[in-house]
């Protein structure tokens, strides 16, 4: 995964889920849009239960190549790497809307998000630990999501004077 990559959800695309959002006014799609996006991100910041997989449970080896154990053990030398892995929270932090309404997305640019959650590139190790990918989390949670979605286009429409 190249450095400035980054995972996200399309709010637009998650539409579907409720027949017929498209054919409500601008403010009310917005209004479904903005409320989806807050709770999806309150659910992402959600780590998973720390669990130890080592790497070779995950990759069958603990080391692909020399290069990579010399690595390992110069950076541990060095303070890069700390074992026990400490967990910091920056993915948790990294959860935005970038946008408004409908048309906004959820992303986090943190750049190992891919490896923990993106649906073709999450790692092993990742999966192992117990992190689920994007889809996932958005087919358990598709029926409270459309309840969300309902809820903000009646409160939208009530808004804009419909009964």
């Amino acid at each position: 995964m190249a450095k400035g990559d980054f995972i996200a959800i399309d709010i637009e695309g998650l539409g579907p889920l409720v027949k017929g959002l498209d054919k409500l006014p601008q403010a009310v799609q917005d209004a479904a849009g903005d409320d989806v996006s807050e709770y999806l991100i309150n659910i992402l910041k959600h780590y998973p239960s720390q669990k130890r997989v080592t790497r070779a449970q995950a990759y069958g080896t603990t080391f692909f190549s020399d290069n990579q154990r010399r690595f390992f053990f110069w950076a541990l030398k060095n303070g890069v790497i700390s074992v026990p892995y400490r967990r910091t929270q920056t993915f948790r932090a990294g959860w935005r809307q970038i946008g408004k309404g409908i048309k906004s997305i959820i992303a986090n640019e943190v750049e190992y998000g891919g490896f923990l959650m993106d649906d073709s590139g999450q790692s092993r190790m990742a999966k192992l630990i117990g992190w689920k990918r994007l889809s996932q989390v958005i087919d358990e949670r598709k029926a409270k999501i459309v309840r969300i979605m309902e809820a903000a286009v009646k409160k939208g429409m009530k808004k804009a004077g419909f009964s």
